[in-house]
């Protein structure tokens, strides 16, 4: 009976001790799912930041400053020997791994818009990997005669489609007369101009008849439909020749001026010369040369340019400053800012492809 009763007694003592185990594995337990929870709650939180660098919304870089990218081409290349150097340059980058030389530059975009309301628009956006930096790219604004480039290049397609003539005539009648910017103002009424001069005057001279000319012609619907179809939001929205301009839409009209002109060596290359060849070129290029079409008028000056650096982007730079006679100075400082990001952009991405092995 006592060996029983002592029995008893340790196997009560051992489901103590059992119990006791087995309250300690569940606290254990316990710590772990909150230990998990914790590390989730953090990585979550790293992850949310992460994000918001990728998109500049850092102090660093305001938020009004946009940073992305478009690839013109993502195909892979294969069965070529420079298959992995190609895929390289052509890929994008990882936008919160951008060095201190280029975020420096964004940050200094952001500052320089921010510095003054008229100071309207920025757009940045380097045509062979489609890295894009932006301000205010979708804000719309009257755009004076930087809408002659659009209809232009519409004429130009036409052309080479064969769905019109370029040597055909139009008549400069009295009711197409219009002051300001051109030629043909001091020139006879009742005279004959082709349609391949008339855009010529248009574009180099930022001729104002010619425009009204050639918008009579072709009419603006068609026109407008024929760059809603490229994607373009703005221009040619209005029910007036004029009308309003964003960046966001003279990016996709100077990328296509581009495109035009690799695909088709006559009339893209004639074109394309008219913009090479504007009397007036408020944004530069520092050494390379530009094709731009700018347009001044009621209180705006703006310019849209392509630079053909070694690697060719296009410039957009939208302002309120027409009335500024200091208007240069903006235009200086944005061709500035611009080559510098474009210079470092390069030189970050050649660094990045610079061990791939080559033949």
């Amino acid at each position: 009976t006592i060996v029983g009763i002592i029995c008893m007694k340790g196997m009560a003592s051992m489901n103590e001790k059992v119990k006791d185990y087995f309250t300690f594995r569940n606290f254990l337990k316990l710590l772990i799912v909150i230990n998990i929870i914790l590390i989730t709650i953090i990585t979550t939180k790293a992850v949310l930041m992460i994000k918001v660098y990728n998109g500049f919304s850092s102090d660093e870089v305001d938020n009004d400053v946009s940073v992305y990218q478009s690839i013109t081409s993502s195909e892979v290349k294969k069965g070529i020997a420079a298959s992995s150097l190609v895929n390289c340059i052509s890929s994008n980058i990882e936008i919160e791994k951008l060095p201190t030389d280029i975020t420096d530059i964004i940050g200094n975009i952001n500052n320089y818009y921010k510095s003054d309301s008229r100071h309207f628009a920025f757009k940045y956006q380097d045509i062979y990997t489609g890295f894009t930096v932006s301000y205010n790219e979708n804000g719309k604004i009257y755009g004076a005669s930087t809408v002659k480039a659009p209809l232009s290049i519409y004429i130009y397609e036409l052309a080479s489609n064969g769905e019109i003539d370029l040597d055909s005539e139009l008549v400069y009648y009295p009711r197409h007369y219009l002051g300001g910017t051109g030629k043909i103002k001091d020139m006879k009424q009742n005279t004959s101009f082709s349609i391949r001069d008339l855009v010529g005057y248009a574009i180099k001279n930022s001729d104002n008849i010619a425009y009204t000319m050639l918008m009579e012609e072709y009419g603006r619907v068609n026109v407008l439909n024929f760059w809603n179809n490229l994607g373009t939001e703005t221009i040619f929205t209005t029910n007036t020749n004029w009308g309003a301009i964003s960046a966001f839409d003279a990016s996709i009209y100077m990328k296509e001026l581009y495109d035009f002109y690799l695909k088709d060596d006559e009339y893209g290359n004639e074109l394309m010369n008219y913009f090479l060849n504007t009397t007036f070129k408020p944004l530069s290029g520092k050494k390379y040369n530009v094709a731009n079409k700018s347009g001044w008028g009621d209180g705006v000056i703006h310019d849209v340019s392509i630079v053909f650096a070694d690697n060719p982007y296009i410039l957009v730079a939208l302002s309120t400053l027409g009335d500024d006679d200091n208007y240069q100075d903006y235009f200086n400082s944005v061709s500035s800012l611009a080559y510098q990001l474009h210079h470092e952009y390069w030189k970050y991405k050649m660094e990045l492809c610079s061990n791939i092995m080559q033949y």
